[in-house]
């Protein structure tokens, strides 16, 4: 059985060097993701990624279960604020906006993940 390592198979999308620019095209990627606002410091942050590992690796078991596997990527996460400042001068960390992400295999469907989601509330 092999093992799906997206930061191997898709290496442009997680690498890049310093100083050099490259134009890269994104395909539309499956994650699983919460979003949430404030100060990733403080504990709804902790707790909505928490909430997201149990989900990626039930999903992990299960594509293992019918033969395929995958490494459970490092959390992407996406950051917004209405006032841009509250990134650097302001510092206004509770202004902060954010999205935590794992990614997953194509073909992950939402019976999959209603499945794995009922068993992890379990």
């Amino acid at each position: 059985m092999e093992n799906l390592d997206f930061r191997k198979r898709d290496k442009a999308l997680y690498s890049g060097r310093r100083g050099r620019w490259d134009r890269i095209t994104v395909p539309p990627i499956p994650y699983i993701a919460i979003s949430g606002q404030g100060d990733p410091d403080q504990p709804e942050f902790a707790r909505s990624v928490a909430a997201l590992y149990p989900l990626a690796y039930g999903i992990r078991a299960l594509c293992k279960a019918r033969g395929a596997t995958f490494t459970v990527p490092p959390l992407a996460a996406l950051w917004s604020a209405d006032n841009p400042a509250a990134f650097t001068t302001d510092n206004n960390r509770a202004a902060w906006r954010w999205t935590a992400m794992l990614r997953l295999p194509e073909g992950i469907d939402t019976q999959m993940l209603e499945a794995v989601r009922a068993n992890a509330l379990k």
